[in-house]
């Protein structure tokens, strides 16, 4: 059994809980391969931020709208939802119909607070933050205590927050050790820190598709061709794609990771891009319904990157960068760098109404000649 609880950075700015991440995580709970849970702490903190992005949403909507009017166009407005109490049902409901459940928050004393802050123990940092962490971590903890779980069971805590819950507070650390010893005593297992819901997918896929009805190879081969063709047409849109390089480095406002040092260049975007067709892998990770299978495709390609970069990073580059425009700015010129990226797909397949609907999940500049 796969046992997972989710904070508040794993369901930020995912309200509506749409996409194959969520669909694999909802059907491995249905199959009883996982239980997934959050706590009523965490909705009422995503009520807010909910409401606080609608009210964005809606003002630029606003303004775009009256930059329409300038030319005498009327641009209609739509509503968008920004009540918090609307927005607590809506993730409830969501939350429900995926299966994920909703625990109440821990009630510890306040002087079992005081003293984890006074002592400075995780997650509260050393100048005192972390009350609503410390208390979402205990929610957590108490979740875990009532499910009894077994040795061969596997638990994990699905936070984005490394700075409190990693180890060093370090992205891409685990658990931190101390949190890691208070779980392992009140639950009987350790806990894995999961840095988002598409990790935790990513476990759980395989155990899910082992349950279910295994389809003929023809059927396969053919749905893996739709999958890699929806993939390859959409890397081939990414000209003018958006893409920063330096810290922290992104592809799409996509994380991006790197092998080796990037020459830094700001406010970047891909000038052309060649989708590397013959170098592809396409793996069937979750089946829903008999009707709909979720893909993942990874394939690589080279971007030609350009963007802002310092004059005086430029006069210090070995030849990795080339000259685009030397007159910018006095203080900035425009360079461009040529990047060999590995792309991961998550592609959704609907057999009923012959779709084939590709997100862009994971991308990393690889080292290396690109030719074969």
């Amino acid at each position: 059994m796969y046992c997972a609880f989710l904070d508040t950075t794993a369901l930020h700015k995912a309200y509506q809980l749409r996409g194959a991440n969520w669909d694999s995580i909802e059907s491995a709970a249905s199959l009883g391969v996982a239980r997934v849970a959050t706590s009523a702490i965490n909705i009422r903190e995503l009520e807010r931020q909910a409401s606080a992005d609608a009210d964005d949403v809606h003002r630029q909507l606003q303004d775009v709208a009256r930059a329409f009017e300038r030319f005498g166009s009327v641009l209609p407005v739509p509503l968008v939802p920004h009540d918090p109490l609307t927005w607590r049902r809506e993730l409830e409901a969501r939350l429900a119909a995926r299966g994920i459940e909703l625990t109440s928050p821990a009630n510890p004393t306040h002087d079992a607070i005081l003293e984890r802050d006074l002592d400075r123990q995780l997650p509260f940092k050393p100048n005192g933050e972390g009350y609503r962490d410390t208390l979402i971590w205990l929610s957590f903890l108490e979740w875990a205590s009532s499910l009894r779980l077994m040795e061969e069971d596997s638990l994990f805590f699905v936070s984005a927050n490394s700075t409190q819950f990693a180890e060093g507070g370090k992205k891409g650390s685990p658990l931190a050790r101390a949190l890691e010893l208070e779980c392992t005593a009140l639950a009987g297992v350790e806990a894995i820190l999961l840095e988002s819901p598409q990790a935790l997918a990513d476990i759980i896929r395989p155990a899910a598709l082992a349950m279910k009805t295994r389809v003929s190879p023809s059927e396969v081969n053919e749905s893996r061709e739709r999958a890699v063709q929806a993939v390859i047409e959409l890397a081939k849109t990414y000209v003018d794609a958006d893409v920063e390089l330096s810290t922290p480095m992104s592809f799409q406002a996509i994380s991006m990771d790197a092998a080796m040092p990037l020459p830094p260049i700001d406010s970047g975007s891909v000038h052309a891009i060649e989708v590397l067709a013959d170098r592809v892998d396409a793996q069937l990770v979750d089946t829903f319904d008999d009707t709909t299978e979720i893909w993942s495709v990874t394939i690589d390609a080279i971007a030609d990157v350009a963007g802002l970069m310092l004059r005086a990073d430029f006069a210090m580059s070995r030849g990795e960068v080339y000259l685009y425009d030397p007159d910018w700015n006095d203080h900035y010129l425009i360079a461009g760098t040529e990047l060999y990226l590995r792309l991961r797909f998550d592609v959704r397949i609907e057999s009923l109404e012959e779709s084939a609907e590709a997100e862009l999940v994971d991308v990393s500049v690889l080292e290396g000649d690109p030719e074969p």
